[in-house]
């Protein structure tokens, strides 16, 4: 018996670190745009950094990659009909899943970002239909159409929801007057609970999982509110009516604190200890942007003033501004990431930055522009490998960010 335990013991510590590395989110780890990798190049050549491998054949879209430790995920559009591929670290196509139509409204193409956790990846397609599949083989393990099922509702540009997943659940906003967020078991997609939410019509933002008190509640934004509910069984502890109309952008949560950034205003909300109600904490009126949201290093939140064409470094905890950077006229953000204390900016024109932000400035030290067509830069960039991922609608490329 003695030799059994052992054994046992010996292949949990083998085999379960090879399935926790098979997780990818949203955005990184904790879905505030930050990047675990460290030994980054803290400078490019003039050209940017070395291209390593590029995929021209990915298909329209505007979902970006998802990785895990020796794969890359990514989602395209061919003749109106979704594909998912799997990657190994060089570039070379493992799979592709055919899974079905594809979203052809204004900007056709997928927007959901795939989310992997333990052999199993998530996404749902422009029209709402939810997609499980095996990481290693590509089959679909289940599908499930969210909007038909629970009377679903969407923006006219289509369903753009990353989803989450967590312990047996995936969540997801099927934007139904009754059925407005469902958690469904990952394993079989069928139903353990379904929630009213706010009613309001499924947006464009996708959901976060904070723990508060001990108890984990799902953050999720509607059109009109931002809300907090129990992930383990639906019922709303809070919702905060916004002052104006939310379309993209992803909450962030740090130490008690969470953060919306909308089309004209940031928000700061201060949560409860044990995460059954939120106060007002702050607001600040020179942020704004449809796209792109922020990143958070340590207790400074960079975002982007559309308006402005400004780049914002703003106390966590006050929303006051502590400095900021002008960009040049022709430059409108799409996105933003951080990694190894480097800021990093994805142009709508395709441009690509990278800033180093200190105590009282943040500097742009080097640039590059990305050859591809000059349209379609909406994707967001993904640090992994110690390589910058970037998507452009067909096109997948790869770049070396590490240093020598």
């Amino acid at each position: 018996m003695k030799k059994i335990s052992t054994c046992f013991v010996f292949l949990v510590i083998v085999i379960y670190p090879l399935f926790a590395q098979e997780k990818s989110n949203w955005r990184g780890p904790d879905r505030n745009g930050a990047y675990p990798d460290k030994n980054l190049l803290k400078e490019w050549p003039e050209n940017g950094p070395e291209l390593l491998w590029r995929f021209d054949e990915l298909g329209v879209g505007y979902s970006t990659v998802a990785t895990s430790a020796n794969k890359i995920f990514a989602v395209g559009s061919i003749d109106s009909t979704s594909y998912i591929y799997s990657f190994d670290l060089s570039g070379n196509i493992i799979w592709r899943t055919n899974i079905g139509p594809e979203f052809t409204g204004n900007y056709p193409g997928i927007r959901s970002t795939p989310v992997i956790y333990d052999g199993l990846g998530y996404v749902r397609n422009g029209f709402g239909k939810l997609f499980c599949f095996n990481t290693k083989s590509g089959t679909i393990e289940w599908s499930k159409d969210i909007q038909a099922e629970f009377n679903g509702r969407s923006s006219q540009w289509g369903v753009a929801e990353s989803l989450v997943v967590d312990g047996d659940k995936v969540f997801c906003s099927p934007g139904g007057l009754e059925e407005n967020i469902v958690a469904l078991n990952k394993l079989t997609g069928e139903l353990i609970w379904k929630s009213k939410g706010s009613g309001d019509v499924n947006i464009y933002s996708s959901s976060i999982l904070i723990e508060r008190g001990g108890v984990k509640f799902l953050i999720a934004v509607s059109s009109n509110s931002i809300m907090a509910l129990n992930a383990n069984t639906g019922e709303i502890a809070w919702k905060y009516q916004l002052k104006i109309k939310q379309e993209t952008n992803t909450p962030i949560y740090k130490d008690g604190i969470l953060f919306l950034l909308g089309s004209k205003t940031g928000t700061a909300l201060k949560i409860a200890d044990n995460g059954m109600s939120s106060e007002f904490l702050w607001e600040n009126n020179d942020l704004g942007t449809f796209q792109g949201d922020a990143v958070l290093l340590e207790n400074r939140l960079y975002t982007y003033a559309a308006n402005k064409k400004m780049l914002y470094a703003l106390n966590w905890f006050t929303g006051e501004t502590i400095y900021t950077f002008k960009l040049p006229a022709k430059h409108q953000l799409s996105s933003i990431c951080a990694a190894d204390n480097m800021v990093y900016l994805y142009t709508l024109n395709g441009s690509v930055m990278l800033f180093e932000p200190s105590q009282d400035k943040i500097e742009l030290i080097s640039s590059f522009e990305i050859p591809t067509p000059k349209n379609g830069h909406s994707s967001y960039p993904v640090i992994a490998h110690g390589n910058l991922y970037i998507r452009n609608l067909n096109s997948l490329l790869v770049y070396n960010l590490k240093k020598n």
